[in-house]
């Protein structure tokens, strides 16, 4: 087998990738989404207000940068990204709390945004409930004279505990570049399938070989790139080791599969890479991994359910943050071993059938030109 023929498909299998995961690696190793711009309207003025406004400051997860004046220079200033978060807090809110009004504070989200405003709306969430549960149990301890403890529980006579497992830290990098590095790598894997079909057009059992020791190559590209992830970015990975590299193998073995039968079935080598890429570019949307399958359509989790990405992605993710065992990987290794045999057998059936026209033309041929000889 020759690989210097296909050096610029190995340079795109290994290299590429290592450089991404090195540039995402960094990009995501601040794990967190902190110092959101903040512009606060005070309107109240009061001990109370400045209060609110000192715990907002104090949270890392914002950054006060703006104090408006109006709803509309609090609106000016989300439009133009200055402030992701608005937070306007009313008139009299002090003695209207006092008064047990029940004022409102409100908070403005910036909903272009939505990673930053999942980030923003659950720790002010946190913060707003705190003073509150504050202010109820100072109340109670000084109009009906009860001890620090008792009066907790009456301000909250029930309580939730909220665990988050497998990514308790919410780490965005955890969660997403696994799979961001997969979706790169798929690409080069299906074109890869078909730069092999060059040549070889017509003998099945070669491309079946070469499919085996892509799949191989493409698996050290895999572990090297995730690899720089676990080693320097802390991407944990807590399921099984001989699970992951199983179904690793299996998958990039689909992948080159994929690609072989579309540059079996389509002679032009330019237009065969073309199709394989747009087969396997959007599966990181279709396959469930950006946006969830059950969310989608009927018809796009069915379509879903038929991509080598969606069968090795999630699992990856699953080991990633999971301490999972090799029965949950069995499955999807199963349904990516049946993908490669079928993209196999549709290799061989279309070898064949060519193999078959190219003789029937050669067997006219020679008819004719004997034929014309007489």
């Amino acid at each position: 087998m020759n690989f210097s023929k296909n050096k610029f498909i190995l340079a795109m299998i290994f290299l590429i990738p290592l450089l991404v995961s090195l540039l995402l690696g960094y990009q995501f190793q601040g794990s967190r989404i902190k110092n959101i711009p903040t512009a606060i309207i005070d309107l109240d003025n009061s001990s109370l207000s400045r209060s609110i406004v000192s715990e907002i400051k104090a949270n890392e997860i914002f950054a006060v940068k703006h104090y408006a004046g109006s709803y509309h220079q609090l609106q000016r200033l989300i439009h133009e990204n200055k402030a992701c978060v608005g937070v306007v807090i009313p008139e009299d809110f002090s003695k209207d709390l006092k008064e047990y009004k029940a004022p409102k504070v409100l908070v403005f989200y910036d909903g272009s945004q939505m990673a930053v405003t999942s980030a923003a709306k659950a720790r002010m969430s946190e913060i707003l409930l705190t003073l509150k549960t504050a202010f109820v149990i100072k109340t109670m301890e000084g109009k009906l004279n009860l001890p620090p403890a008792k009066a907790l529980n009456r301000a909250l006579p029930m309580s939730f505990e909220i665990r988050t497992v497998n990514n308790p830290t919410r780490n965005y990098g955890n969660f997403l570049i696994p799979g961001m590095i997969i979706a790169l790598i798929q690409v080069g894997l299906a074109m890869a399938g078909v730069g092999l079909v060059d040549g070889d057009g017509n003998k099945s059992f070669p491309l079946l070989i070469k499919n085996l020791v892509y799949g191989f190559l493409g698996s050290l590209a895999v572990f090297l790139a995730l690899g720089v992830l676990y080693l320097f970015f802390n991407i944990p990975y807590t399921g099984t080791l001989p699970g992951g590299i199983l179904i690793t193998y299996v998958y990039v073995t689909a992948v080159v599969a994929l690609g072989i039968a579309v540059g079996t079935i389509i002679p032009s080598r330019l237009f065969a890479t073309q199709v394989a890429a747009i087969l396997v570019l959007p599966s990181s949307i279709l396959g469930g991994y950006t946006w969830p399958l059950l969310a989608m359509p009927a018809g796009y989790q069915v379509f879903g359910n038929f991509l080598p990405f969606t069968h090795y992605a999630e699992v990856l993710r699953d080991l990633t943050l999971k301490n999972i065992g090799m029965e949950y990987v069995t499955g999807d290794l199963l349904w990516l071993v049946k993908f490669t045999l079928v993209m196999w057998g549709i290799t061989v059936f279309v070898s064949i059938l060519k193999r078959f026209f190219k003789s029937e033309n050669t067997r006219k041929g020679g008819a004719l030109l004997s034929k014309s000889h007489t």
